[in-house]
């Protein structure tokens, strides 16, 4: 068993004690929250101490060196140079607040949930982006873009293999439609039509562009099926 597989099966071990403990009821959600908690806070320490041990054994030397101001402001993807890619990726900084909505379930269960939760949100965000910023510039300790990841062998080798890519995808695919189908269910048993209509209409709206997309691009470039 390599890495990918065995991080694979701690992830399902993981889901299946996730979802025991939450349907054990607010004990068990607040247990998974501090796990949660706990894992990423190692996490983050882990790569940083790595991260700052690897600079340490290379004497100072960075993987992606600096070269001025510019090593800051243009990215070495090529992807991301022009001024609208930039601005796209301001949309990571949302990923901070992405899912905090879904603990205002647990407000109620609050001592003082109008000065709490409030503080929580704030400092909960800003330790993400702080850590998230701080974690890209520190993957330059160990990590040299033109080297090890454009030029290097970066892709999983799984996808070379064309059933096995079309397994993963088909196996995703019916992950992702299972939960869209629930989260349509939900709103219907309320009698919530509006709802469960816009949610299922935003999955088919995007699945149609971007096969409108494929289509287009597949015609150009003249690939067949």
């Amino acid at each position: 068993m390599h890495g990918t597989q065995l991080i694979g099966l701690l992830a399902i071990l993981f889901m299946l004690l996730s979802t025991y403990l939450c349907s054990r009821g607010m004990t068990g959600i607040k247990i998974m929250s501090s796990i949660g908690g706990i894992f990423m806070i190692l996490m983050n320490v882990i790569f940083i101490l790595t991260s700052i041990l690897i600079l340490c054994l290379n004497r100072g030397q960075l993987a992606e060196p600096i070269h001025g101001i510019s090593s800051f402001i243009v990215s070495p993807n090529k992807s991301f140079q022009t001024p609208i890619t930039i601005i796209s990726f301001v949309v990571y900084a949302i990923f901070a607040y992405g899912g905090m909505e879904t603990v205002g379930g647990v407000i109620n269960n609050m001592k003082k949930p109008e000065k709490e939760f409030p503080r929580g949100l704030i400092i909960g965000s800003l330790f993400t982006i702080i850590s998230y910023v701080l974690m890209i510039f520190m993957t330059g300790f160990s990590v040299n873009y033109q080297q090890d990841i454009l030029h290097g062998n970066a892709n999983s080798e799984v996808f070379t293999n064309y059933k096995w890519t079309v397994a993963l995808v088909v196996f995703v695919e019916i992950i992702v439609c299972t939960g869209i189908v629930f989260t349509i269910v939900e709103p219907i048993l309320e009698g919530n039509y509006a709802t469960a209509f816009w949610t299922g209409f935003g999955p088919v709206f995007f699945a149609l562009i971007a096969w409108i997309f494929y289509e287009v691009s597949r015609r150009r470039n003249h690939i067949d099926e």
